[in-house]
């Protein structure tokens, strides 16, 4: 089974939803904050492990409400 692909914009909205800054994502996955702001921005995708690493991060941080 094949995965949706994860947008920048589903980053950035999950990161605003937990009230976290770039700078605190970019330090979780060894990136720095531009990269982070580059994905966000869908000027780049995230590659290597960094997509799996997210969605890891989105189930342990789930968005306040």
């Amino acid at each position: 089974m094949q995965r949706e692909e994860l947008t920048g914009a589903d980053i950035k909205a999950w990161r605003e939803g937990i009230g976290r800054p770039r700078r605190w994502l970019a330090d979780q996955l060894g990136v720095s904050a531009k990269t982070v702001e580059s994905w966000e921005y869908g000027v780049r995708n995230p590659s290597g492990p960094a997509p799996r690493l997210i969605e890891q991060l989105m189930n342990q941080n789930p968005p306040r409400k």
